[in-house]
């Protein structure tokens, strides 16, 4: 048994083969679907996930009452009880929005990104010059968005581009999340105590770093 953690009817530790049966069932979920957001077409993949995302905010009401007092606690008294509302529901959205892209990104070619991301022309001249110093670099983008995206437009622009991340609690869905980022060639480093050093040796052989400065990776 794992101590310290319980069933969902808080009644008990949960056993190993309860963890296990949730663990797989997390997995095919997730792999389900995934392979759903990558058969449909893009603007189909967005509304099954909006309507995935409504269910997980309204019915299931997923993690709302935190995500709407950490809203709260950032924003104070400029958000009404209806703002605070609306920032918590369009959060969850748009982060369900950005698994739709996570499955697909593996097909994100140049076209792609050309048709649908704006403003690449004068990073892509900044990165270049960069590039020429042969010296590497820490890119820090917040915590938000479709980052997952974000670095796959980097590595399309020439920009070698790594990330360190932390392992996934499932361990079948951390294996399934680092074979969907691992495809686009986006190099990804396990969080661990030998993570500094590679990316150390990363930026001193001219790659960049990508961080989120607002989570512990």
């Amino acid at each position: 048994m794992r101590e310290g953690v319980t069933n969902k009817a808080g009644v008990g530790p949960v056993t190993k083969c309860e963890m296990k049966a949730r663990h797989v069932a997390e997995y095919l979920a997730l792999r389900s679907v995934a392979a759903v957001f990558r058969i449909l077409p893009y603007r189909a993949a967005l509304a099954v996930a909006w309507c995935l995302a409504w269910i997980g905010h309204h019915v299931v009401r997923y993690r709302v009452e935190t995500a709407r007092l950490r809203i709260r606690s950032v924003f104070g008294d400029s958000l009404d009880a209806r703002g605070v509302r609306r920032v918590a529901w369009l959060s969850w959205r748009n982060f369900v929005f950005g698994a739709v892209d996570l499955a697909r990104v593996a097909a994100a070619d140049r076209a792609w990104i050309e048709a649908r991301v704006e403003n690449t022309g004068p990073f892509e001249e900044t990165a270049n010059a960069l590039k020429e110093t042969g010296k590497g670099a820490i890119l820090a983008s917040p915590h938000m968005g479709a980052w997952d995206l974000a670095g796959v437009v980097l590595q399309r622009l020439g920009v070698p581009i790594f990330f360190i991340a932390a392992p996934q609690k499932n361990p079948l869905v951390d294996r399934f999340l680092g074979e969907l980022r691992g495809a686009t060639g986006v190099a990804l480093i396990a969080r661990g105590s030998a993570a500094m050093r590679t990316a150390i040796e990363r930026l001193r052989g001219g790659q960049w770093m990508a961080m989120l400065p607002d989570v512990r990776a």
